[in-house]
Order: structure tokens, then C-alpha cells, then sequence
């Protein structure tokens, strides 16, 4: 007799089909996901002043001086502290 490692379990072909479609939909929100959190570093020049506690006129300073980069311009302006490595 086969050594089963994981528990099985028998569905019908339907709730089989619908679980396929399942991971295939949750397979392609995580895709359309993934941009969306590796921008999630980027912060409005606002946000990024408050997290500092800063004035926002500071944080755009920085920019200038290269501590930040920056991308956008007005509110839609979004900044990002450099890797000091």
C-alpha cells in the first residue's frame, strides 16, 4: 500500500472546476496586486512630512539635495527616502 504524506479528499468535478477558477482568480489579483505593494514605499509628499514631522516644504528640499527620490509632480508627487547603503 502507497505511504499517502497528505490527507485526500473526494469532490465532485464541479466544486473541483470551481476551485481551479478559484485559484486561478486569486493567482491573477495577487499578480495585479504586486505593483500596487512595491509602490506601497512611495509616499505622498504630505504623508511622507508627517512621518517625518517635517514641514513639506523640507521633504521637497530633500529631493533636491538627493535624499529622496522623487516621482509626479504636484499632489500626485510621490517620494521615497534613499538606501543609505
Amino acid at each position: 500500500m502507497a505511504d499517502i504524506s497528505e490527507p485526500m479528499m473526494v469532490v465532485p468535478l464541479a466544486v473541483a472546476e470551481e476551485m481551479r477558477l478559484m485559484r486561478e482568480q486569486i493567482e491573477a489579483l495577487t499578480e495585479a496586486v504586486r505593483p500596487i505593494l512595491q509602490d506601497a514605499e512611495w509616499l505622498s509628499v504630505n504623508d511622507a512630512a508627517d512621518k517625518f514631522k517635517v514641514n513639506r516644504n523640507t521633504i521637497n528640499r530633500w529631493v533636491q539635495e538627493d535624499r529622496f527620490m522623487a516621482k509626479g509632480s504636484g499632489s500626485s508627487r510621490r517620494v521615497k527616502e534613499k538606501d543609505r547603503t
